[in-house]
């Protein structure tokens, strides 16, 4: 091999090496954003049977983890973001969105056995207690 082989085979190197580099050095990159999308899930502890903190916010139910996630969905957080709850440093529950566990609730069926069901919000009292229609008391 010539001198002017030997440099021009070992430029090509070089330029594949470089390529190669590049192309490892852009894949982490992309795997770095890509880790960077994904949110750490919300960790909420739980405290007796019928409390739960996460966040800034407190829920008191008799499922408190479907609560909280009522509670923080309504505070703006993503409902896609998984929840952690921890009884202490041990997980007890996850769920896999907010939004999904803030349209759940705990129900006993007609047998008396908890059930998931469908959360519906409970009546606004904003409206103010019924008025009878056409009372007759007159108080003058």
């Amino acid at each position: 091999m010539s001198g002017g082989e030997s440099e021009s085979l070992a430029s090509a190197v070089t330029d594949n090496e470089a390529q190669e580099s590049d192309r490892l050095a852009s894949s982490t990159e992309s795997t770095a954003i890509f880790n960077a999308d994904k949110e750490q899930p919300l960790r909420a502890e739980l405290v007796g049977f019928e409390i739960c903190n996460a966040g800034n916010a407190t829920a008191r139910d008799h499922a408190p983890v479907l609560a909280i996630c009522r509670e923080l969905v309504a505070a703006g957080y993503d409902p896609r973001r998984a929840l952690h709850a921890y009884r202490g440093q041990v997980l007890c529950l996850s769920v896999r969105s907010i939004g999904e566990g803030a349209r759940l609730t705990v129900a006993d069926d007609r047998l008396g056995r908890p059930k998931l069901r469908r959360w519906k919000a409970p009546p606004s009292d904003a409206e103010g207690p019924p008025v009878a229609v056409g009372s007759t008391d007159d108080r003058s």
